[in-house]
């Protein structure tokens, strides 16, 4: 995961996106009292190595801090306590990527495109590597980011059906 966390800091200080300040354990103890759920150890890195981040230039993604993925939950109740959280968003909501929290929390979680326009929410990944890689390789609407994305496992579960 180290390597990847430093490619992604090469990546977003290349676009001019803004990194927001690494969390503290206790932070991240707070986020998990608060929100009722326990972060994959992942996650836990990640925070740990930068506290969200964006929003980027072009398509106004941003990689929520914790503290504001604890206001999107209790003020506005994006996300469930307990289960599920707001990771990531584009402008201003227009979509949203939540991560929920599986009964083996401690190892397993999905990120789902919760927000969509198709309506439905879809689980693209349990892996927040995987899901930053696909940003990283085209934002939310270039080739291979994350709205193709989301076409791809939607035409994966028509073939299934």
């Amino acid at each position: 995961m180290q390597d990847f966390l430093e490619k992604l800091l090469d990546e977003l200080i290349e676009t001019g996106t803004d990194l927001y300040i690494p969390t503290t354990g206790a932070s991240i103890g707070i986020f998990e009292n608060i929100c009722q759920l326990k972060l994959p150890a992942d996650l836990k890195e990640l925070y740990r190595f930068c506290n969200g981040f964006g929003p980027d230039k072009e398509d106004q993604f941003q990689v929520l801090s914790l503290t504001e993925a604890t206001m999107e939950l209790v003020q506005y109740g994006k996300g469930q306590r307990g289960s599920r959280f707001v990771l990531a968003e584009y402008m201003l909501y227009c979509d949203w990527w939540e991560v929920e929290l599986t009964p083996e929390a401690e190892t397993s979680y999905r990120i789902v495109n919760a927000g969509h326009r198709s309506g439905s929410p879809l689980v693209l990944t349990h892996s927040i590597e995987e899901f930053l890689t696909r940003y990283l390789a085209g934002g939310v609407f270039g080739n291979g980011g994350l709205y193709d994305w989301h076409e791809e496992k939607e035409l994966e579960l028509r073939r299934l059906d």
